[in-house]
């Protein structure tokens, strides 16, 4: 024991002393990344490239000095041993103002994952204490808030998400939303349901059109290659909790809808998807109360919500359906879906007299 601690002050020594030398931090963005992970190191106690260690961090995004923050990405995978191949070095998106930050994580065991979240401060770096980031229920946020600020939900989240084993497609859809919150988690069932159950012929491609659009559709973008530079995403401003009414039926827990459209062959199908949150067997399993949800004053529900759905990430059937099906027989009816001023509920599910937008 005594051989192994001495070996891993040694690294960090030599860490240190790097981090402090010739490119004296202060000079630039490099000499930043070698102190911000050098403290990280001798605070969590570990050695670089250990098991379950990870960092968070929108360097690559946000700026330093005015400088690009992206040469931390490198100094982080040579000095701390993560790295994106194993979903270890996790860039999160921010604009470019944002405040860099670098969250180092160390996975201990499934309850305990030690965090210290570095920062630029003047000349210097500023490193929090260790502090645990498991969510469990009715976890307070307030520490996180107080230590870190806005930035606290989107760490938390993805930290838990991250330790969790979520797929590396759901993280990278998590990471480029900026948080792992429970809306994104539904994109990835909604994503899957598609490409099983709406394939597409050859020559076909997907148009998606979010009607209610909600933080799944940043997911179902990414994963599927979906953008509305290229065409292939719409959004549509509807409210996600109101249903659809016809004149003889009521179309609850809309999901968007999905187009594969055939250019060569001039045809294709709309579906307008349901999405079924299942809300009364969560809260069975959590041992919640039956009563409405505060997802906004409490955050730990997304933690929870998400370890409750990918108990089920090899059934989306279970929470994706289709509520109606139109056929669309040439390039003028697909227009007819995605152009200004119209409705594709309508177009697909029949008029609600009680509509307006």
């Amino acid at each position: 024991m005594k051989k192994i601690r001495f070996a891993f002050m040694g690294v960090c020594l030599v860490l240190l002393t790097v981090g402090s030398s010739g490119l004296a931090f202060g000079k630039g963005v490099v000499g930043f990344g070698q102190e911000a992970v050098a403290r990280a190191l001798e605070i969590l106690e570990v050695a670089p490239g250990i098991d379950g260690l990870a960092l968070i961090t929108n360097a690559g995004y946000a700026l330093y000095n005015g400088q690009s923050s992206r040469r931390i990405l490198d100094i982080a995978h040579d000095r701390a041993g993560v790295s994106l191949g194993r979903n270890t070095l996790l860039q999160v998106h921010s604009s470019d103002d944002a405040t860099l930050f670098m969250a180092f994580l160390h996975k201990r065991n499934k309850t305990d994952i030690q965090a210290t979240v570095v920062k630029a401060h003047g000349n210097s770096v500023a490193a929090t204490d260790p502090v645990n980031l498991y969510v469990g229920k009715g976890q307070s946020f307030k520490g996180f808030e107080t230590l870190w600020g806005k930035q606290a939900f989107s760490i938390v989240t993805l930290a838990n998400g991250w330790a969790q084993g979520i797929p590396g497609d759901l993280l990278q859809g998590a990471l480029f939303h900026d948080h792992f919150c429970c809306g994104v988690a539904t994109g990835y069932f909604t994503a899957r349901y598609i490409k099983e159950r709406v394939p597409l012929s050859e020559g076909a491609a997907y148009t998606y059109v979010g009607i209610p659009a909600w933080c799944q559709d940043d997911y179902i973008m990414h994963h599927l290659n979906l953008t509305p530079g290229k065409g292939g995403y719409y959004a549509m401003k509807y409210p996600w909790d109101r249903p659809w009414k016809t004149g003889g039926k009521a179309y609850s827990s809309l999901g968007g809808v999905i187009i594969a459209f055939d250019r060569a062959a001039n045809r294709g199908e709309a579906r307008v998807l349901a999405f079924d949150w299942h809300f009364d067997e969560f809260m069975a399993a959590c041992g919640l109360s039956p009563q409405p949800l505060d997802w906004k004053n409490s955050p730990w529900l997304h933690v929870l919500y998400n370890r409750f759905l990918l108990e089920h990430r090899d059934h989306p059937e279970k929470f994706v359906s289709v509520l109606g099906v139109k056929q669309l027989k040439n390039r003028e009816a697909y227009m007819e879906l995605v152009g200004a001023g119209e409705n594709p509920l309508e177009a697909i599910l029949g008029r609600d007299p009680d509509w307006r937008p």
